[in-house]
């Protein structure tokens, strides 16, 4: 079978076959009859639905004999996966051998993040991607919504978040960017809900907001115009840490975004927050004095919780990128939730992605912090296929450090993002995503993974892709390694450099940040080629970036 994701469990086959048409005729409780290519048989039917509440969450059984299928699941997700499997099968042969299969995910989270601030992507694209996922059995779709580069939720109650911050102004002076309505979110909220997929919002905040103070410039330190930022970067123009007016505007529009995303969860981003102006503002420098905060570290962190609490009131467990553990007090030991919190609400969750949060998350780990994985090194599809290979996708297993030691409940799953700087169209967006979105499917759904095994089904997926209609990354250029693999990922480097203009854009970013994004650039170097190149190659490669760390990596 060339399924993907590999099974994750057993597969028992036997003498005989069936021979099926479609659509499949079916008995029992269907949760997914318009998903599926199903219609309703009674007795006589080939497929017949069953419940076993001791099948693991989002498992399935499904058996295979002469006379007929019976898919047995103790929730909707699980029997949406068996029929997924189900499908696979049949489009690739319709007389299926007679056989039992007992599968059940690896990790509950297994999912993709979009970036459509930097560039903006319409809806019928984010279906398509959810199509993807949805038969990849991946179950989580992060939403990045906001950035320096443009807010895409349509806000009826701040109607200047669109007006001014869905669009920046491109050198010829026309306008680039847009929003999704609330309509079209709630549209997409429900298609993705019917492929078991739930839809996670991101407001990144503090930082990267140039967008909102852009439109809401009063909400900043210094209250200056300011403009939505067209390029990538980081910049210091952010929200003020300390005006009550700031706090109140976040809490309506927290109001209004949630009323759009039923799911538990709500992403605050907390990542890259320059903290130069609240250095410089008054309002910022009382407050840390009066509540006896650690600086504007300590600022940061109560800014968060101020958030974190609110959404905790509104039924919301927070996630966090991992600069969020950085000041300690928001840790699964040391946050607390307020009184009013939905008691299903659980402390805030660190989504790692940067090997600069290793001295800070270590600790969290004995105390019980859940973590989702998103190691940039092995999983962001935004960089070249040289540089993050199919095969780190796969093999990487998550971690704060590969040789680190994660108690299993504490580790929620995968997630790959893709960020949008380099990413204009619909076409290089697919190509940067496939074919390693199978790769990140396969490692959150299946425990045993064997490149070379994976490889040969990667290659029979090519066909699902184009009748998908979806753009990718022939397997050959995506499967590095040996000196060929070296050579690709030094083209790709130095493509990347030229995009930058020979260096990343730090020209904005202030000098300690600056050390910080280039300490963590050489571990990431140092860790993207773990998982793709033999120790020999890694030793030439780690020689050669010295040289090109060097001259301005």
């Amino acid at each position: 079978m060339n399924l993907i994701p590999k099974i994750n469990g057993r597969v028992r086959t036997g003498e005989g076959s069936l021979k099926v048409t479609l659509p499949l005729t079916y008995q029992g409780n269907c949760y997914h009859p318009d998903e599926f290519a199903l219609a309703s048989g009674g007795e006589n039917a080939c497929l017949t639905f069953l419940m076993d509440e001791n099948i693991p969450a989002e498992g399935y059984k499904l058996e295979i004999d002469e006379e007929g299928i019976a898919l047995t699941s103790a929730d909707e997700a699980g029997q949406y996966y068996g029929l997924v499997t189900l499908m696979a099968m049949i489009c690739e042969n319709k007389e299926l051998a007679v056989m039992v299969i007992e599968d059940a995910p690896r990790f509950n989270w297994r999912g993709m993040m979009l970036d459509v601030s930097r560039h903006f992507f319409p809806v019928e694209e984010v279906k398509k991607l959810l199509d993807a996922m949805a038969a990849l059995k991946m179950n989580r779709f992060h939403w990045h919504l906001s950035d320096d580069q443009g807010f895409r939720i349509e806000s009826k109650r701040f109607p200047k978040l669109n007006e001014i911050g869905s669009w920046w102004l491109e050198d010829d002076g026309t306008k680039y960017g847009g929003f999704y309505t609330q309509e079209e979110i709630r549209d997409v909220v429900a298609y993705a809900a019917k492929k078991q997929i739930m839809v996670i919002p991101e407001i990144d905040l503090p930082g990267h907001t140039s967008a909102i103070v852009a439109a809401y410039p009063e909400f900043s330190c210094d209250g200056e115009p300011s403009e939505v930022k067209k390029e990538g970067g980081i910049y210091p123009h952010i929200l003020c840490g300390a005006d009550p007016a700031a706090y109140e505007f976040l809490y309506a529009l927290i109001d209004e975004v949630t009323d759009l995303f039923p799911g538990p969860y709500f992403h605050l981003g907390g990542d890259e927050a320059p903290k130069n102006e609240w250095k410089k503002c008054e309002k910022c420098q009382a407050l840390i004095r009066e509540k006896g905060l650690a600086g504007e570290e300590g600022l940061q962190a109560y800014f968060t919780e101020q958030l974190v609490n609110y959404l905790a009131k509104k039924g919301k467990t927070a996630i966090g990128w991992n600069e969020i553990l950085k000041s300690g007090a928001l840790g699964a030991d040391t946050w607390e939730a307020p009184e009013g919190a939905n008691e299903t609400v659980g402390s805030p969750i660190c989504q790692y992605w940067a090997e600069m949060g290793k001295p800070y998350s270590y600790p969290h780990v004995a105390r019980g912090q859940k973590f989702i994985f998103s190691n940039n090194p092995c999983l962001y599809l935004d960089y070249p296929h040289a540089m993050v290979s199919m095969k780190a996708c796969l093999l990487m297993d998550p971690n704060i450090d590969w040789n680190f030691e994660i108690p299993e409940d504490q580790v929620l799953g995968v997630e790959a993002p893709l960020w949008a700087e380099r990413v204009p169209d619909a076409a290089t967006l697919e190509k940067q995503i496939f074919p390693r979105l199978l790769a990140v499917a396969e490692n959150g759904w299946t425990k045993e993974r064997d490149y070379e095994e994976f490889l040969e089904r990667v290659k029979a997926y090519e066909s699902v892709l184009t009748e998908a209609g979806i753009a990718f990354t022939p397997w050959q250029d995506a499967d590095i390694r040996g000196q060929e693999g070296v050579q690709k990922l030094f083209i790709q480097m130095q493509q990347m450099l030229a995009a930058f203009g020979s260096k990343p854009p730090t020209d904005n970013i202030p000098k300690e940040v600056q050390e910080e994004i280039m300490a963590s650039a050489q571990k990431f170097i140092g860790g993207f080629f773990r998982y793709t190149f033999t120790p020999e190659e890694q030793m030439f490669i780690g020689n050669m970036m010295k040289n090109v760390m060097g001259q301005g990596l």
